[in-house]
């Protein structure tokens, strides 16, 4: 108990954080430098993409054309929003916000947590619940045990 506020509210504060963070938007005007290593200029046959060099190795880079620019690797561009993402991850549905490079590590801790909070939760569930099994089994009203024990109450909520 005296765990599970303090978990409780770091959670809703690792909410917060992904859910109202820029989860990595690229600016229009960004850079055309990628790493600091040389550019080609191998487009292709649209002119929507060009091999690069990164580190020896050669990569596509592709051109956004709503945003006018090239899109940093491992990067989308989002029609709902309008904008392009660096390190694009997915669209959390929950949070109601893209996890990107902005936002990614805070969203991996919240997910950690959220993690451990659950099953912290159902140990405790299941150490309320053992004391009562018996009785739940000769009554065979289960349901009436865990609906009128106000400790699995507090448990399940």
């Amino acid at each position: 108990g005296l765990f599970a506020v303090p978990q409780l509210l770091l959670i809703l504060l690792l909410v917060l954080i992904v859910a109202l963070s820029n989860p990595g938007l690229v600016e229009k005007g960004h850079g055309e430098d990628l790493l600091g290593e040389d550019l080609g200029e191998d487009l292709d046959d649209l002119g929507r993409a060009r091999s690069i060099c990164v580190r020896n190795v050669w990569v596509r880079q592709e051109f956004c054309r709503t945003c006018e620019l090239w899109r940093p690797l491992r990067s989308k561009h989002l029609k709902e929003s309008g904008w392009c993402v660096e390190g694009f991850d997915h669209y959390c549905q929950l949070l109601g916000n893209v996890i990107g490079r902005g936002n990614y590590l805070a969203f991996i801790v919240l997910v950690h947590f959220l993690v451990l909070f659950t099953l912290e939760a159902l140990v405790v569930l299941w150490a309320c619940v053992l004391p009562d099994r018996q009785r739940a089994n000769l009554d065979g009203y289960w349901l009436e045990t865990l609906v009128f024990s106000p400790d699995l109450c507090c448990a399940f909520a």
